[in-house]
């Protein structure tokens, strides 16, 4: 499994999450929750197994390979996580990005 973190130029926090090829859910909203870096890591690398299913009401309707398209297009990729890495890139961090993987001067 494989999750794609993106940070959108308003700092909203998407993560899609990856089998192989195949979307397998969207998770969003993570810039209005109090969740630690640690426990994020967590969840993404469980696939965000306790998260609601993807609604494309969400997504202005689009299905979740459109809405990974307009993500991988649109917004800014801010970290990759694997079962057993974690890539961030922080040249790409906004605010949000940056206070959820509670990088640079906010801890």
């Amino acid at each position: 499994m494989r999750i794609h973190v993106y940070e959108s130029s308003d700092g909203l926090i998407h993560a899609v999450v990856m089998d192989g090829d195949e979307i397998r859910t969207i998770v969003s909203g993570f810039e209005d929750e109090n969740i630690s870096r640690n426990e994020f890591i967590a969840a993404a690398r469980s696939g965000f197994a306790q998260a609601d299913g993807y609604d494309p009401a969400n997504y202005s309707g689009m299905d979740m390979v459109q809405a990974a398209r307009r993500m991988e297009d649109m917004d800014h990729l801010i970290a990759e996580i694997t079962e057993d890495s974690l890539e961030m890139h922080p040249e790409n961090m906004g605010l949000a990005g940056h206070i959820l993987f509670e990088m640079g001067t906010f801890f």
